[in-house]
């Protein structure tokens, strides 16, 4: 209410790998290739199927980014080769009884799979499972990811570095510009009773969330959007914007005309942010009119 945020902001989760090229998965000769499932709150019990339908990296080019399309991937015992393709002269009656899906047992996150099982670890590699995969197309209620220990201790150390850098500079932040940053991120300016937070406590709260979630608030400090949510709030508070008619439509103040329809489940101070920031001929002079009632 009154063009303030809602519920804060989640704090960081458990580090979770990009996708990369499929060259750098790899296995090194280190005997085995550990894998992670990406649920936290699943402890084994998987049974990943043995079959999928991926692109095969090795049909990708630049005349046809998207390979051959999806093909067909079987993991079978004793066979060398995971592409369908290129398993010849299988019987059919065999291959039913020679599946192999992956398991990641019960109580365990982890499963580790030697580097000589070359055929598991391409099929874990190129399915739709694997987090890592650049060429996968759908998720999967199963995800995992190659578990390397070394480059989790590496994130977590950038992780733990940038958390110390954005506290330090939350702490440096001048009063005003705390404020407007901190509406942005969605921490309330004003405490239980609906009195303006003092500076420490409001500080305080600043400086928590630069710790739970460094990388908003580092990719956010200098944003142009920070001002400008900031200037409708105080619009609002000002009722130089009416936001309170429950037409699901936002008003200049004092019987002003009609600045737009917010959509549905769409917040208003987000909307009216939107579109201060989009470059057409509406924005343009939304952003200027507003610019001129906040002098």
């Amino acid at each position: 209410m009154n063009g303030e945020p809602g519920a804060p902001q989640k704090s960081q989760q458990d580090w979770i790998p990009k996708s990369e090229p499929l060259k750098n998965q790899s296995p090194k000769n280190e005997g085995f290739v550990v894998y992670r499932l990406v649920n936290n709150n699943r402890k084994g019990g998987v049974y990943i199927p043995h079959i999928d339908y991926v692109i095969d990296p090795r049909t990708i080019t630049d005349a046809k980014p998207e390979g051959d399309g999806p093909e067909m991937i079987r993991l079978l015992k004793g066979v060398t080769t995971i592409w369908v393709k290129e398993q010849e002269k299988l019987d059919k009656e065999w291959v039913k009884k020679n599946g192999r899906p992956i398991e990641f047992p019960k109580g365990t996150k982890f499963i580790s799979v030697p580097s000589w099982d070359k055929s598991m670890i391409e099929f874990m590699t190129v399915c739709r499972h694997n987090i890592q995969n650049p060429n996968r197309k759908t998720g999967s209620k199963f995800e995992f990811f190659k578990y390397d220990p070394n480059e989790v201790a590496k994130e977590m150390y950038k992780r733990e570095v940038l958390e110390l850098q954005m506290v330090t500079k939350a702490n440096a932040q001048p009063l005003e510009k705390m404020k407007k940053h901190a509406f942005f991120l969605g921490i309330s300016l004003t405490d239980e009773l609906g009195r303006a937070k003092p500076e420490d406590r409001l500080r305080m709260d600043y400086m928590l969330a630069a710790k739970r979630n460094s990388q908003a608030f580092k990719d956010s400090l200098d944003s142009k959007e920070v001002d400008i949510r900031f200037i409708i709030r105080e619009a609002i508070l000002d009722n130089k914007i009416d936001i309170g008619r429950g037409d699901g439509k936002v008003y200049w103040g004092k019987g002003g005309s009609l600045i737009g329809n917010v959509p549905r489940d769409t917040d208003s101070v987000k909307f009216l942010t939107d579109l201060a920031l989009t470059p057409n001929q509406e924005g343009k002079e939304f952003l200027e009119k507003l610019n001129e009632i906040n002098t």
